[in-house]
């Protein structure tokens, strides 16, 4: 039902951190922002299409907190969702200077909006007891990722994943139904509803690497030529062409993490 449905928006596909295995790429991503307009457009249509209801929405990354227009993109989403859970997804780097932003105090935005913020935490110096203040100040939801109250929050272990990449597209279908994302994290980009963010940013590394992982008829749909959110339900709960690319028998945690060497190896058997 619509009421177990949601789907994530890429505010920013560049990031103000470079981590190893980006499952969105944004370490090899060029600056890029969504364009407003398309945005809004957007959410107008998807908000036709579910009858201005599902269970939640992420807005996230790269980094979502580069957008200067962020407060606007969570505005734009709450008028068209008035219910649905309303997640920004963030490092967390830039959240505090927000409060003061040239485009509307963020914080306030959230409070108003019922915004839930979750922030990844990382081994870097971010002060993490000051955003939990800030969020207890405006009375806004903050979820942390790891216990920033141990002995030394900050050299919090975040581990990293490896997705390994088969360039070949030699996957065999019946693997897609252990997907970590499968039928979890469709992406709405620029007019069009993908299975996962691998596929939906896969032209950030097809650039990066000089490859051609191929977005193929099926791979997606049009949000303005499908006619029900059913048709996005039913896309979402099957294989796409775009699955034979993921060696997911090879997909699992790889080690502690670290910065990216924005190498090929990241993603694909050495």
């Amino acid at each position: 039902s619509r009421d177990m449905m949601h789907f994530e928006v890429s505010l920013a596909d560049h990031c103000n951190l470079s981590c190893q295995m980006c499952d969105h790429y944004s370490q090899l991503s060029e600056k890029w922002f969504v364009d407003m307009e398309q945005f809004e457009k957007d959410m107008v249509r998807m908000g036709e299409l579910f009858g201005h209801q599902l269970a939640y929405i992420s807005l996230l990354g790269g980094e979502p907190t580069l957008h200067p227009q962020i407060a606007r993109c969570v505005e734009i989403t709450r008028r068209e969702f008035p219910e649905c859970e309303l997640i920004i997804l963030t490092n967390g780097v830039k959240l505090l200077e927000l409060e003061h932003s040239p485009y509307g105090n963020l914080w306030e935005v959230c409070r108003k909006c019922d915004v839930h913020i979750t922030v990844t935490v990382y081994p870097i110096g971010i002060d993490y007891d000051g955003i939990e203040k800030k969020a207890r100040e405006y009375g806004v939801s903050v979820a942390m990722s790891s216990d920033i109250h141990a002995a030394e929050g900050t050299k919090a272990v975040k581990i990293s994943d490896k997705h390994t990449m088969d360039l070949g597209g030699n996957v065999d279908k019946f693997y897609c139904v252990n997907c970590l994302y499968f039928n979890k994290f469709n992406v709405l980009k620029d007019g069009r509803y993908y299975m996962c963010p691998v596929e939906a940013h896969c032209n950030i590394f097809n650039r990066a690497f000089r490859q051609n992982l191929e977005i193929r008829s099926g791979d997606c749909l049009d949000i303005y030529a499908v006619k029900s959110w059913e048709e996005l339900a039913e896309f979402s709960s099957n294989y796409i062409p775009f699955c034979s690319y993921c060696d997911l028998k090879k997909w699992g945690h790889y080690g502690p993490w670290k910065p990216s060497s924005r190498k090929i190896e990241e993603y694909i058997e050495v």
